[in-house]
């Protein structure tokens, strides 16, 4: 996105905007997300997943 709106990234950048996913620990076919943080991240370590 940076590549093709530097200038849009660069306002929202300087107000601060973050953009936070909440996942379950498994799978749920039946949620628009679908994956869980576990399969995402591929580990069952919450700190490793954190850190990526």
């Amino acid at each position: 996105m940076k590549v093709e709106f530097p200038e849009f990234v660069e306002r929202l950048e300087e107000k601060g905007l973050i953009y936070t996913r909440i996942a379950g620990d498994e799978d749920d076919p039946s949620s628009t997300i679908g994956r869980g943080w576990k399969s995402t991240f591929l580990t069952d370590d919450k700190a490793v997943a954190e850190e990526r």
